[in-house]
Order: structure tokens, then sequence, then C-alpha cells
């Protein structure tokens, strides 16, 4: 179910990418698809690479996005700075967009109350987002990054400067990894209260 935030958040998007009718769009962090900020877009018929390394919310989103299906690619996949190996992840019980890599993410959770933050640990595969894009290709309009606790150090990791087509970057959380987008020709553009939004 869409709240009004993220309603607001995916109106914004198809507006800046009204002149592009079908692009290509990499999302990280997908989760059950329709909370995402660029789900709009798919949903006017953009292809996108979708990642997402929780696999109850995997399951979610096959189930209920199956009229998009033609339209996604699923890697079921944490995307990290670093060479794919297993690495632990935490599922966040009854509350999948806050699993995380990260142990203690759930826990800096303030707004849920502390006897809702459980949560188990399993083992998933990761990639780097270099690893990634060797396999999905390069041609993005738009990346989105929803990394729960990783976005500034997966945003800081990546060479930018590769993704020639891409027009614009939303991340969830920029702390200081904004240099690497600045280097590359991206500047800050909008913010909101959920997303930092690049522009090239």
């Amino acid at each position: 179910m869409v709240n009004r935030a993220e309603n607001i958040e995916q109106n914004f998007l198809s507006k800046q990418f009204e002149d592009i009718p079908v692009g290509r769009a990499l999302i990280i962090g997908v989760n059950q698809g329709d909370n995402n900020p660029a789900w709009n877009l798919i949903k006017s018929g953009w292809k996108a690479v979708v990642c997402e390394p929780d696999p109850f919310a995997i399951t979610i989103l096959i189930s209920r996005q199956e009229k998009y299906a033609d339209n996604l690619t699923i890697v079921n996949s944490a995307i990290t700075p670093t060479t794919g190996k297993l690495s632990p992840f935490y599922l966040s019980i009854g509350r999948s967009a806050m699993s995380s890599l990260e142990i203690e993410w759930l826990d800096k959770q303030i707004v849920i109350p502390k006897d809702e933050r459980q949560q188990r640990q399993i083992l998933t595969h990761t990639l780097s987002f270099q690893q990634l894009l060797d396999y999905v290709g390069k041609d993005f309009d738009l990346v989105v990054i929803d990394a729960e606790g990783m976005d500034a150090a997966l945003v800081g990791s990546i060479d930018w400067t590769q993704l020639d087509n891409c027009r614009m970057v939303c991340v969830e959380q920029i702390g200081d990894s904004h240099h690497s987008l600045n280097s590359a020709g991206f500047k800050l553009f909008h913010t909101t209260p959920m997303n930092f939004y690049f522009k090239n």
C-alpha cells in the first residue's frame, strides 16, 4: 500500500522523466515494489533491474507485481561496495523494509516500538555494484538506492562516470558520499524527508 509521502516521490520522478516514455531504471533495495519512488515509471512502461536480498519481500514483489513481470529483471541479492560473498543479512520480522546487512540498523529506527524490533539472521549472496553492472549493463536513465544503512558506503564506492545515460540518482541516506556523485557531474537537485535527488 503506497502512502501519501511515497506517492509524492513517485509523482515527482514521473514529472522529471515525462520526456522519456520508456526508460530504464536500476533499483537497489526495491522491497515489495510499489513503495519505491520509481514505481510509477515502471507502471508507465519503463524497464527496470530491481535488487532485493529479503526473500519474503521478493516473493511479495513477484506475486503482487505480476502484470509488470516483462518489465522487471529481478536480482535476489544484496548489492555492496565490495566483491560478492556470502554475508549475514538481518530480516526484520513483520517490517521487511527495515531488513539490512547492518545488524544495528533496526535498533536505530526510533519510530518503531522496541517490542516490534524483531529480526532473524540469514545468509545471503552479495554482489558488488560493478559485478551487477557487468551482468545487466550500464544504460540506466535512473538509479535508486535504498539499501537500509548501506547507502552512503555503496554510493561512495561507485564510479558514476561509467553510467553515461544516467540523468538522476535517488538515494535515501547520502551521508558524506555525495562527493563521488559530484565528481561525476551530478549535483543535488531536490530533497524530500525521504530522499536526496542528484541530477546530471
